[in-house]
């Protein structure tokens, strides 16, 4: 007798109710087959103890096992026995059919885990574990992946454990899940809050929800059947389109905005989400659409609204530079892609400053207000007119222009804005310069553009301004070099690369140094040394390097000056001034500043200044000479014989010595020159003044010099300017801190 355990008998003798139901309907029976089938169920309802669900007993199965055999196999639903190890060690008929085990050769264990679709996990617990509740698991079988209600009997048989599963098809189960959850989709889909649509493979609606219905104007009923192209505005070309679908073809899917219509006409846009659905790997073409979408026309309009505020000047109403900017993007797009000219004209206006420093910004803005307006009046509606900032404008006209009819639109903008603006109580006489610059003969970029018109304009203001300048490639090279190498400057300032040098002086009749001209040097982080004449030049069309320039030059001397003292050196230095410098309150106070930190310092250096310096017509630098005397600085008065008149320069400042010119010492032997130069010398000396002779290069120059009584002398003969360290070097003097 073989041994059975028997859980949830509750379960089983369910079971057998509706297998003896089954065999009672069975038309198929025989009488006699009937008969013995119920009486067999009736042996095993005797044999199971329906106590209750928990119930566990140790029962005894039928007298021999193929009663059982028989009962399982003719059970009307799919049974299989398993081992602990889950292998199939049993299926009745309809079981190995379902699971295709019915087949020639198939082997009769088989493995349960390789039936299993998915949650193997949560079905091996519930196997092994005591829950005796039904689970709903899905298995593949030869009619595809079927959904069934589970349930589990652990027995005994020959000392072995064994799981009966038996299977019954949960289809009323799935059925109403599927119901459920349909109508839930159902639900979500008819009162979402974007647009939803449904379209069929050729492109027609199939479902619409409620808030397509409100967005569109027609009804579900309008809808359904007919194709999208109901709802385009005309805002779309073919190619969109193309695109559109290609994009859902190749990707699935397509995101953005697109203009469509309402069935009142209105067009509005919509940000919209399509999805192509392809229900198998094998379909070559999309089997339905689904798209979302809203419509953003508030959102679009506010946008709309934040970028106009954003590119609107609020004081003149013109474009500002973003929405210059923005425009010319794609104004220059489309001329690089069609092949046609822009023409940008580059306006500032002429004295607007003093409009402004005279009488208030308020004035100021009430110009450009009036010049904004006569722009508009005098361009094309279709012209763009922009306020870069402060007075400066610009007109960007398209298309091609001849060189008269562009020649006609600059003489009337200057013609109207040079007109006198009455503005608030006064009349204000302006006028305007103009830069042209055009695409693509200046430029091809629009940067570039926007450079070269601009530096076309101020290139106008140099010609005299109230003019119009056409952009000039050459003029513009030259230029931006210049303006490079004065960031060269700059940044030399910044690195401290300008030092000075010391040419030393030396009495003509003992050969001694008496003294040493500092000279500034541009040490380049190359090494290159650069004399004044490759970088004073351009300093000088600038105060503020000139000043800058100054400050650097003393702060070194002095420095320097200190140093040597430190090792008994006690020679005067001249350290050189321009009218430039001499006119800055900073290098006075500057002077006076280190005079005061370097006492001792400030009694060896001597102040050179030029004739022509006294000439500049400035105030100041006489009383800033006035000013500096009175602190102790001597001068020493450079190129004499080159000014307006000598004689008036000695008359106005109280020099300590006198430097005749260069060019006087290098025409010696020049008999209307030497004349020239006796004569100088001869003055001089009766005003008891010390005599510095410049440009010395030969003995011959040497000579004449000490027979006409001059005393002190440097140039090349003697040697050229040198660093700090050569310097002390001459002087036999070992300094290392210098």
């Amino acid at each position: 007798m073989t041994d059975f355990n028997f859980k949830d008998t509750h379960y089983w003798l369910t079971q057998l109710a509706r297998f003896k139901s089954y065999v009672t309907d069975k038309v198929a029976y025989q009488y006699e087959e009937r008969h013995e089938l119920l009486a067999m169920i009736d042996q095993l309802e005797g044999l199971i103890d329906d106590g209750g669900v928990s119930a566990v007993k140790e029962v005894h199965a039928p007298e021999t096992s193929s009663e059982l055999y028989e009962f399982l196999e003719n059970a009307p639903e799919p049974i299989i026995v398993c081992n602990t190890k889950l292998n199939i060690i049993y299926g009745n008929h309809i079981a190995m059919e379902l699971l295709g085990l019915d087949k020639p050769n198939s082997p009769v264990r088989r493995y349960l885990l390789t039936f299993l679709v998915k949650n193997v996990a949560e079905f091996l617990n519930w196997v092994s574990g005591s829950s005796t509740h039904t689970v709903i698991q899905e298995l593949s079988t030869i009619n595809g992946v079927i959904a069934f209600e589970v349930n589990k009997q652990r027995i005994r048989m020959k000392g072995e454990t064994l799981f009966i599963l038996s299977m019954h098809v949960a289809s009323e189960a799935m059925d109403e899940s599927i119901r459920q959850w349909e109508l839930w989709y159902r639900n979500a889909f008819t009162y979402a809050r974007e647009a939803m649509f449904i379209l069929d493979a050729e492109r027609r609606f199939i479902a619409v929800n409620n808030r397509f219905c409100e967005i569109t104007g027609y009804t579900e009923d309008e809808a359904l059947g007919q194709s999208p192209t109901m709802l385009t505005s005309g805002s779309h070309d073919e190619g969109f389109y193309k695109e559109f679908y290609e994009t859902l073809y190749d990707t699935g899917i397509w995101e953005g905005v697109i203009y469509n219509k309402a069935k009142s006409g209105h067009s509005y846009p919509q940000d919209l989400r399509a999805v192509a659905l392809f229900l198998n790997d094998e379909s070559s073409r999309p089997d339905g659409y689904i798209g979302i979408f809203e419509n953003i026309e508030s959102r679009v309009r506010h946008e709309m609204d934040l970028k106009d505020a954003s590119e609107t000047d609020p004081l003149t109403g013109l474009m500002n530079r973003n929405g210059f900017n923005s425009t010319m993007e794609q104004l220059f797009a489309e001329a690089e892609r069609n092949g046609y000219t822009l023409t940008l004209i580059y306006i500032d206006m002429d004295r607007f400053k003093q409009l402004n420093d005279t009488h208030g910004h308020s004035y100021g803005d009430e110009m450009l207000r009036v010049l904004s307006g006569r722009l508009r009046h005098i361009m094309k509606s279709d012209d763009i007119l922009a306020r870069l900032g402060g007075d400066e404008f610009v007109v960007l006209l398209e298309g091609e222009l001849t060189e008269a009819m562009l020649e006609s639109i600059l003489n009337k903008l200057l013609r109207h804005l040079g007109e006198p603006y009455r503005i608030f109580d006064t009349l204000h006489d302006s006028s305007a310069s103009l830069g042209v610059a055009r695409y693509p003969n200046d430029a091809l970029s629009i940067d570039g553009l926007i450079q070269a018109a601009d530096a076309a304009m101020y290139q106008a203001k140099k010609n005299g301004r109230n003019c119009y300048q056409f952009f000039d490639k050459n003029v513009f090279d030259q230029e931006f070099a210049q303006e490079e190498f004065i960031n060269q400057i700059n940044t030399g300032f910044i690195r401290d690369e300008f030092i000075p040098y010391f040419q030393p002086q030396f009495s003509l009749i003992g050969k001694e140094i008496v003294g040493f001209e500092s000279l500034c040097r541009w040490l380049t982080p190359g090494g290159k040394v650069i004399a004044p004449g490759g970088f004073l030049p351009e300093m000088e069309k600038d105060k503020n390097l000139m000043t800058k320039l100054a400050l650097s030059m003393i702060r070194h001397v002095f420095r320097t000056v200190d140093i040597l003292i430190r090792h008994d050196f006690r020679l005067p230095v001249a350290l050189n001034l321009s009218a430039t410098q001499l006119a800055s309150p900073r290098v006075i106070e500057h002077l006076i500043f280190m005079s005061e930190t370097h006492p001792d310092a400030a009694k060896l250096i001597e102040i050179e200044i030029t004739e022509t310096t006294l000439f500049e017509g400035d105030p100041a630098i006489l009383d800033h000479i006035e000013q500096l005397q009175e602190i102790g600085f001597e001068f020493v008065l450079d190129d004499f014989g080159t000014g307006f008149s000598s004689i008036y320069s000695l008359k106005q400042i109280r020099f300590k010595k006198i430097k005749i010119d260069r060019s006087f010492v290098m025409d010696i032997g020049d008999r209307h020159n030497t004349n020239l130069l006796d004569g100088m010398i001869g003055l001089i000396q009766q005003l008891d003044l010390e005599i510095i002779c410049e440009g010395i290069e030969t003995e011959e120059q040497l000579n004449y010099l000490v027979a006409k009584g001059c005393r002190v002398g440097q140039g090349f003969y003697y040697s050229p300017a040198v660093s700090t360290t050569e310097a002390a070097k001459m002087l036999h003097l070992n300094i290392s801190d210098v």
